[in-house]
């Protein structure tokens, strides 16, 4: 199958669908809607059957071009934009033979696939996309024409379908929720867990300490100030808090240090200041006991089948996608996102009983859902989009 793939080409989960939809044998083109270097790329493993293309921003040339282009856009909105990237991707798509395309997310670039011609539509809906879109008149315009334009509408969780039904009243029988699976292959526990002693050592966390991974990256949406914030209430616990800075600015990671130096937690949190690559970032799913996962909004989030992996205790906000992996016997569902909340979860979490018969169950449910039945699921709906719009058209 040839696959044209609209994402933002320096994501996680983009490098993962693209990189893996070609090792089964597609031909996967990724459209990045924007400029990419190579060091974005660097990550990706070297098919020959993953094309990169970056689609540039009509008039973004040059300083001259890009006045041209704001002025535009103050005066008609992203519109004429939009309907222009779509006929260069119908274009390529045309060129290159495309099956189906794939938009991963709506939000920025997604919205153009309301405009696409003559080519099967696969929408995806990432979360944020929905959640906390722009509500001005034409973002929702170009959202409602994309839905009813797509041939199939899939999301991990039936939580963010509904919210999105709820404000643009798509046909059910468009809907597809699949959940993503872990892919096992990534995660060699035996010699993730043989990096323990090392990666306590790195971070200064003493053995006998119950670590807690603040596992989300240090940006307002996940709440991550109010974590930190807890941890005085819970200073007669024997605890330790690992949290990583992600996507978080160097503003961000400054705030934190300045709350830690001024909460005098220096001894119970380490902050992750850099990058965690993937590896690394299993590993601190090992030490962790407990994990904690608190945004404002959210789908179901790969943080979720990763704390049911690595059997971590999960200390969740009250997601409803996140009830459709877990119910509240098996993870810490707190009554808010406050500091005196968390502490709570903390605390339960810390003092559980039988905890490791409830996380082998979120184990076992978790290992059910692989990565291979994701694919193989995945390559089905992108089947079924082709036969319904040959249907259509």
């Amino acid at each position: 199958m040839r696959i044209g793939w609209i994402a933002n080409g320096k994501s996680k989960h983009t490098k993962r669908w693209t990189s893996e939809l070609a090792a089964i044998g597609n031909d996967v083109f990724l459209l990045h809607l924007g400029k990419t270097t190579k060091d974005d790329l660097s990550d990706y493993p070297e098919y020959n059957n993953v094309t990169f293309m970056n689609i540039v921003q009509p008039f973004g040339a040059n300083h001259l071009t890009r006045m041209v282009r704001y002025g535009i856009r103050k005066i008609m909105g992203d519109t004429p934009f939009n309907k222009r990237l779509a006929k260069k991707i119908d274009t390529i798509a045309k060129e290159n033979d495309f099956d189906v395309i794939v938009v991963h997310g709506m939000q920025f670039h997604g919205q153009v696939s309301g405009y696409l011609k003559n080519v099967p539509l696969v929408i995806i809906l990432a979360g944020s996309d929905i959640y906390q879109r722009k509500k001005d008149p034409q973002t929702t315009m170009e959202y409602q024409q994309a839905f009813a334009r797509a041939d199939i509408i899939e999301a991990q969780s039936m939580a963010i379908i509904k919210k999105a039904r709820e404000d643009f009243h798509f046909n059910r029988n468009k809907i597809k929720v699949l959940p993503w699976g872990i892919d096992f292959k990534r995660y060699p526990f035996d010699r993730i867990n043989a990096q323990i002693p090392y990666m306590k050592e790195k971070l200064h966390i003493p053995e006998d300490k119950f670590v807690i991974l603040s596992c989300r990256s240090m940006r307002a949406i996940y709440n991550w100030e109010n974590i930190l914030h807890a941890m005085p209430l819970v200073d007669d616990l024997d605890i330790h808090l690992v949290m990583i800075r992600g996507l978080g600015s160097d503003a961000d990671l400054q705030k934190a240090q300045d709350i830690i130096s001024n909460l005098k937690l220096k001894d119970k949190v380490t902050i992750v200041p850099e990058f965690v690559p993937f590896d690394e970032m299993a590993t601190l799913y090992a030490i962790a006991d407990a994990s904690i996962s608190i945004p404002s909004s959210d789908n179901l989030s790969d943080v979720i089948w990763e704390m049911m992996a690595f059997r971590s205790i999960p200390i969740l906000a009250r997601i409803p996608a996140y009830f459709e992996a877990l119910d509240e016997k098996h993870a810490i569902y707190l009554s808010d996102r406050s500091p005196a909340s968390i502490a709570k979860g903390i605390r339960h979490a810390y003092n559980i009983e039988q905890s490791q018969s409830l996380l082998e169950e979120n184990y076992h449910k978790v290992s059910e859902n692989t990565w291979e039945k994701t694919l193989q699921k995945q390559m089905e709906i992108l089947n079924e989009a082709i036969e319904r719009f040959k249907s259509h058209s």
